[in-house]
């Protein structure tokens, strides 16, 4: 229910319900099927809902061949590769930005922080305005 809330659906390309031993298992799957297809539409019979009842090892094989067959479409369809270099960049570019905070931080801008951060409490500098002036930023008024 919470991936639902999420809006994590539109991520996994399988799902699990497992303790499918219990009540209302079947219904939950229902219900996450039709989360599916409001938020996927046709595209949501590509994922596939797999009921387990793992303590009594129960669908623990439909399981491990529904993840199989997930990965075979990724690779067929060129989704794999596609989100791989999707993620390779996202590191990249995260590092990137942890580089340029780093650099960033110089021991001037951490104390021009605590000034600004002050003329923004009361009231006389907005946060934007505060950044821009953190930043350096040529149109902003000088601090």
């Amino acid at each position: 229910v919470q991936a639902m809330k999420a809006g994590l659906l539109e991520v996994a390309d399988l799902f699990c319900v497992n303790k499918a031993d219990r009540e209302g298992a079947e219904r939950f799957a229902a219900d996450l099927r039709e989360g599916l297809m409001l938020a996927l539409g046709p595209a949501s019979r590509e994922r596939e809902i797999v009921l387990t009842a793992a303590i009594e090892d129960r669908g623990v094989v439909d399981l491990w061949s529904a993840v199989e067959r997930a990965r075979a479409h990724l690779l067929s369809t060129g989704a794999w590769e596609d989100r791989r270099r999707r993620r390779a960049r996202e590191a990249v570019r995260q590092a990137a930005d942890e580089l340029r905070a780093a650099a960033f931080w110089t021991d001037a801008r951490r104390a021009a922080l605590e000034r600004l951060a002050a003329e923004n409490l009361a009231g006389r500098l907005s946060p934007w305005e505060a950044a821009r002036r953190l930043a350096g930023d040529p149109d902003a008024n000088p601090a």
